[in-house]
């Protein structure tokens, strides 16, 4: 991940979505932002913006609050294109499936800056409709794949005002308990343990007319995309470079502000009042990195809780205990069984 000009993206363009689910799943919103260690009241305010970090840290929060282990496939079905803000918009008044794809890929930092579908076409009039993303690992992260899926059958058959002839799925992860879902919701044969997350397509069904395309209305579209994406701000690039050395030395190296400001050649207390015109501290910062890699090292399921605790730098474990309560409202060890219920705490 790039850290000098990571993406970010509106709040606003996100509520949508988040508040269909909060709905659905009975969970307060507040919870669901706090879960990704976000600050509710700073995130609500119109001008908010968050990184595509905490977008991700998001759909996770969603994810464990919501205690559905088919959560992925239960969002993508019920997706609407209302949800996806402008976006969402752009892909309804779209001329055909294939343009639909393009616009997406082109104004995708305005919702959801980690995806990538491209379409490669095959012989035999078949295409492959790839989903793919450096910053999530779908094979431990199923439901992004799931949602992306499912989400996109459900917009394509409402956009084309039929139901969507799928020739084959196929996915990175193992195949999952609830699998008849998977025949449930996409109605065609289902392979895991792909190479890469595709939908398989018969390529004509990309050039089929959308009977929401509207000429004068997408064009008029496009000019306010394109003025939302040259008003979006990118993550400070001090507070990027902090993150990123936080990242880099917490448990492996001193990592304390001294050490980071002799990093980027200036005294503690410069660095010290340059963060604080960003509305942070040296301390909020570390202990976002710790939150994000302590669920991240949960959700792997590969480390026991002292490794944890020392690869974040915490002298004790029982710190590290105390912390995760405070950030997640539960222990290290509960939170490892909401995710992985066969684990040991």
């Amino acid at each position: 991940m790039g850290y000098e000009m990571q993406p970010t993206v509106s709040t606003q363009a996100l509520a949508p979505v988040f508040i269909r689910l909060a709905r659905q799943y009975d969970i307060p919103m507040e919870e669901i932002f706090r879960g990704a260690g976000l600050d509710p009241y700073k995130v609500a305010q119109p001008d908010s913006y968050i990184t595509q970090d905490d977008v991700i840290a998001l759909f996770g929060s969603m994810h464990r609050l919501s205690g559905d282990p088919v959560f992925g496939l239960h969002v993508g079905e019920h997706l609407s294109y209302e949800e996806l803000d402008i976006v969402g918009s752009l892909i309804a008044t779209s001329q055909t499936g294939r343009d639909a794809i393009a616009r997406f890929n082109e104004y995708k930092n305005l919702w959801l800056p980690f995806i990538d579908i491209t379409i490669v076409e095959e012989a035999q009039d078949v295409a492959r409709i790839l989903f793919e993303t450096d910053e999530i690992d779908t094979r431990r992260h199923v439901y992004f794949a799931e949602g992306m899926f499912a989400g996109v059958l459900t917009l394509a058959e409402w956009l084309m005002g039929r139901p969507l002839t799928v020739i084959e799925v196929r996915f990175r992860h193992a195949q999952p308990e609830y699998v008849e879902e998977y025949a449930r919701v996409f109605d065609a044969p289902i392979l895991f343990n792909q190479e890469r997350d595709e939908i398989i397509v018969e390529s004509d069904l990309l050039d089929v007319p959308l009977a929401g395309h509207f000429p004068v209305f997408h064009d008029n579209l496009i000019e306010m995309a394109n003025s939302k994406l040259r008003q979006m701000p990118h993550h400070n690039v001090l507070v990027n470079k902090v993150e990123k050395f936080l990242d880099d030395n917490l448990g492996n190296a001193p990592a304390s502000m001294e050490d980071a400001a002799s990093k980027f050649n200036m005294s503690s207390r410069t660095l010290q009042r340059k963060l604080k015109k960003q509305d942070t501290s040296f301390a909020v910062l570390r202990d976002k990195v710790r939150q994000r890699k302590a669920i991240r090292y949960i959700q792997e399921g590969d480390l026991e809780m002292d490794q944890i605790a020392d690869k974040l730098g915490f002298a004790e474990t029982s710190s590290f205990y105390h912390a995760f309560k405070r950030w997640l409202g539960c222990s290290p060890g509960e939170y490892r069984k909401s995710i992985h219920p066969n684990a040991v705490s």
